[in-house]
């Protein structure tokens, strides 16, 4: 047919649905989506590997989850909801006797920090891929493969062009302390996650500076950073650390920085998560241990810096944070319809 007939049937086709695609569709879908978050616990959006259109979730035979395929190198069900249950987040908890996982200077940028590029046959994601029998000419790059959490993970901090100081050398390497072990990253930090020891970042000026990555924040995290703490942060990066539930402390001293405190990353780090987060930019002090010249504390203000942000973080993250308040006004809403009736 011409133009005019191709017009009808577009018309008619926006009449449909808006005919069928409604408010009340819209709640239907919402109220299936949320059985597995319900009673069963919010771990269930997640749901396991398999089972079906239910994925595994703890909600009702129909409740539409996504069916995670383990096999799949692609795409891969991220830890993000872990901890979550329908009592909310875990409490905030101090972060005691951290370990150093990179000790940077000035203008570490999210290309340095943030999964990119082609996956190097030498590095942590190509020996994950290989031992799935994935070939390494289709290892493909990290942005091919960004929907594999254990890919991405892999990949941060795997810049080549990365100065960790307590390394001495560029690349993406990092010493296992207790051992003196240089490994790469994510070993390292696989290494400390084996054994429960939280970590921490050390930076120099404008941490985090470039493009805005979310992967900067969601590898960090991942790989059990806690807290970073910096001489200062680039705008969008601070904030997209609290939205994953990584504090972001800033050296609160004029002229105090890890150079002029001669921090080597090789001390523990113990920080009052709960002060820091009391009210927007608190000041608190980070304890300090093991430090060869004598140093036990410095100061450091917490760059959580808006009432909103600091409910994200109790939350555990914006993540969580969406979820809890989604169930709390689902919860309300079956109430009110119970009273009703």
């Amino acid at each position: 047919g011409g133009g005019g007939g191709g017009g009808a049937r577009r018309v008619t086709v926006v009449a449909v649905v808006g005919f069928v695609v409604g408010a009340e569709l819209r709640r239907r879908r919402w109220r299936r989506l949320l059985r597995g978050v319900g009673v069963g616990g919010i771990g269930g959006v997640g749901g396991s590997s398999g089972g079906g259109s239910t994925g595994g979730g703890g909600g009702g035979g129909d409740a539409l989850l996504y069916p995670w395929d383990e096999s799949s190198t692609y795409i891969h069900r991220p830890p993000f909801f872990d901890a979550l249950t329908a009592a909310g987040a875990p409490a905030v908890a101090p972060i005691v006797d951290a370990r150093c996982l990179g000790l940077f200077g000035g203008s570490v940028t999210t290309d340095h920090i943030s999964p990119a590029g082609k996956i190097s046959r030498k590095s942590p994601a190509a020996r994950y891929l290989e031992a799935r029998g994935v070939a390494a000419r289709d290892f493909n790059s990290y942005g091919a493969r960004r929907g594999n959490d254990e890919v991405m993970v892999r990949g941060t901090f795997a810049n080549i062009r990365l100065r960790n100081v307590m390394v001495g050398a560029a690349g993406p390497k990092a010493v296992h302390v207790p051992s003196g072990e240089v490994l790469d990253v994510y070993d390292a930090a696989a290494r400390y996650a084996a054994d429960k020891t939280p970590l921490v970042i050390v930076a120099g000026a404008e941490y985090g500076t470039g493009s805005s990555r979310d992967w900067a924040a969601k590898g960090v995290w991942m790989q059990g950073v806690r807290a970073v703490v910096a001489k200062s942060y680039e705008r969008i990066h601070r904030a997209n650390l609290v939205l994953f539930g990584v504090l972001p402390l800033e050296f609160a001293d004029d002229g105090v920085d890890a150079e002029s405190l001669a921090l080597t990353g090789k001390e523990l780090y113990s920080i009052d998560v709960a002060a820091a987060i009391a009210a927007p930019r608190q000041v608190i002090d980070v304890k300090v241990s093991g430090h060869a010249g004598g140093v036990t504390s410095f100061r450091a203000r917490a760059r959580v810096d808006t009432d909103t942000e600091i409910d994200y973080f109790r939350a555990g993250g914006v993540l969580h944070h969406v979820i809890l308040k989604t169930v709390e006004q689902q919860q309300q809403q079956q109430q009110q319809q119970q009273q009703q009736q």
